[in-house]
């Protein structure tokens, strides 16, 4: 989204406006008037946040206004050298970091005034000293003889005997200065950069959350997290078989999957990590074997003591506990052996990290307590992740993956939540398979955030048969799309939210749901895939939404693989507003 910036009616920093527009943001190599700044207003930093993952049309500048830090510390607390006089370009995926007690951070008085500079050190970094001299406003624009557009390129030229290089070098002590009363408004409609190419992402690629579906009839979590070229896993189990394993693995090499920045392990039941431990199931190999995994997030067991469990499960609460910590113990060497870190997620903490054009915030950290029955068990340990993507015009999508998060623990997430500033879910992989929707604050998630499309992991004709009041519950209570991935693959696309929103498809389902936020309200529209699908069929009052989705039977989810036979000619839609 392009914005037309006014010097007249910005207070800023000329020297640090024309600094930061020369370092934009990027990869691969098009032309300069393919690129467009983003503004400040497109970028959503979380509040308390100390990092931020740079993403195409970014620029140092902007996301110094947003986190309210002047652009010449963050430059400096990052290493950034602002005096090359060069085109300069910062890769799309660089983290810029800076702390969080921003009173240290400030280069100006109570007056806005610029009182240091940033000094070249003999190790290449910069360090901060007091300035001698500084320049006004007008003795910087009294050495340009003119802006120009042209093109979609905007052109700073300099007078007459002016050096670029040393003008770059002195622009860093200009203090900051409001323009309301310069008569030379100038609108600066594209950024400014110099001539010759830029970057731009390398990878354009899709954003991705697969609930992959082992083929075993069972209910199991096998997560993939897909941007721009990287994966992850929330979650890595099957039912402990060798063939679940092939199945499961045989999806990701076809897919071209070799790393995988993190595998989170909510916690240490068979069906949510069995692929990464030789001593849950009968399968020989792992995940870490296979494939190179960087991280692995996981809590110790041992931060929990007190192990009690229903008679019922016969089995004593030592022998659970002490079964789950020789799989943790497995899991743990499986990593090191193969070089992966090992980050343990400590109760209280809430670990966030970025994956391309995604951020995931691990929740539900704290120790298990026990439940209303005096009972502990796996599930109350279980990890929950909030997948969040903030797309090109600063619409924020949401997907919750509650993984075995049990009543008892919703409220406290329902508050991690809203404590983030949370106001929706789009998508919600429904906790504990659906095996929890009896409880009493079962639908407190979807009462609180609006109803979102919902993912069941577990098996629809099995569920229905044995719990048919359930079932019909569910139904009633989950109407804006109710797939169960044990009958197929899920995946819930976010590549193209600007067009169409985030859409759920699943294999062998000619169903789709999108899910589009406005400013105000949420689209939910269903539709039935049509084969050979064109544009014509997928729009809603005669707006293409899906007008760059693939085909469904070239979805690219490998496994998945069955073709449609539908001759639906045609796609309906609901839409609803919340």
């Amino acid at each position: 989204m392009e914005e037309k910036f006014s010097i007249r009616k910005t207070k800023i920093a000329v020297g640090s406006v024309l600094i930061a527009t020369v370092f934009g943001i990027g990869g691969q190599m098009v032309s300069a008037d393919s690129w467009v700044a983003n503004s400040p207003s497109t970028i959503k930093i979380a509040e308390g946040a100390t990092s931020y993952t740079l993403k195409y049309g970014d620029t140092l500048w902007a996301v110094s206004q947003v986190i309210d830090i002047p652009v010449e510390a963050l430059a400096q607390l990052n290493n950034i050298d602002l005096t090359t006089g060069q085109q300069y370009h910062l890769p799309v995926g660089y983290v810029i970091k800076w702390s969080a007690d921003k009173s240290k951070l400030s280069l100006t008085d109570a007056e806005g005034n610029v009182q240091k500079e940033l000094q070249r050190t003999a190790d290449g970094n910069y360090t901060v000293v007091t300035s001698s001299k500084l320049m006004t406003v007008d003795e910087v624009l009294s050495r340009i003889e003119s802006i120009q557009t042209e093109n979609g390129l905007t052109t700073v030229k300099l007078k007459d005997g002016q050096d670029l290089q040393q003008f770059l070098s002195d622009i860093q002590n200009v203090p900051s200065e409001s323009l309301d009363d310069k008569q030379d408004d100038k609108q600066l409609e594209s950024p400014i950069t110099v001539e010759g190419d830029v970057v731009k992402d390398t990878f354009n690629g899709a954003d991705r959350v697969t609930l992959i579906n082992p083929k075993n009839g069972m209910s199991s979590n096998f997560v993939l997290i897909e941007s721009n070229g990287h994966y992850g896993l929330l979650d890595a189990g099957t039912s402990g078989a060798q063939k679940d394993y092939e199945t499961v693995t045989g999806y990701l090499k076809k897919l071209g999957v070799e790393t995988f920045d993190f595998v989170v392990v909510s916690h240490l039941d068979i069906d949510h990590m069995s692929t990464l431990a030789t001593n849950a199931g009968n399968e020989k190999t792992t995940l870490f074997n296979d494939f190179t995994v960087k991280k692995l997030y996981i809590k110790n067991p041992e931060n929990t003591t007190n192990y009690r469990i229903a008679p019922s499960l016969k089995i004593s609460g030592k022998d659970f506990y002490d079964g789950h910590v020789a799989i943790y113990n497995n899991i743990i060497d499986n990593a090191k052996k193969t070089g992966t870190e090992v980050v343990t997620v400590e109760p209280g903490s809430q670990p966030s990290f970025d994956l391309g054009d995604f951020n995931i915030k691990l929740l539900n950290t704290e120790s298990a307590k026990d439940d209303e029955k005096g009972n502990y068990w796996a599930n109350l340990d279980s990890l929950v992740e909030l997948v969040t993507k903030v797309d090109s015009k600063g619409d924020t999508y949401n997907m919750l993956v509650a993984n075995d998060l049990e009543g008892y623990d919703i409220p406290e997430t329902i508050q991690q939540l809203k404590d983030l500033g949370v106001d929706h879910l789009d998508v919600y992989e429904l906790n504990h398979h659906g095996f929890s929707s009896d409880q009493a604050q079962a639908k407190d998630i979807p009462q609180t955030f609006g109803t979102p499309v919902t993912v069941v992991t577990n098996t629809e004709s099995t569920y229905s048969r044995q719990r048919p009041e359930r079932y019909s519950e569910l139904k009633e209570t989950y109407t804006n799309g109710l797939y169960w991935q044990g009958e197929g693959s899920v995946q819930v696309d976010f590549s193209n939210t600007e067009a169409v929103g985030v859409v759920v498809k699943q294999e062998n389902n000619v169903n789709y749901t999108a899910v589009k936020v406005g400013d105000a309200s949420k689209e939910v529209i269903q539709g039935i895939y049509d084969v050979p699908q064109t544009e014509e069929d997928l729009t809603v009052d005669g707006e293409a939404y899906m007008a760059q989705f693939e085909t469904y039977k070239d979805t690219s989810l490998g496994i998945l693989g069955d073709d449609v036979t539908s001759t639906e000619a045609t796609a309906n839609a609901v839409v609803e507003s919340e």
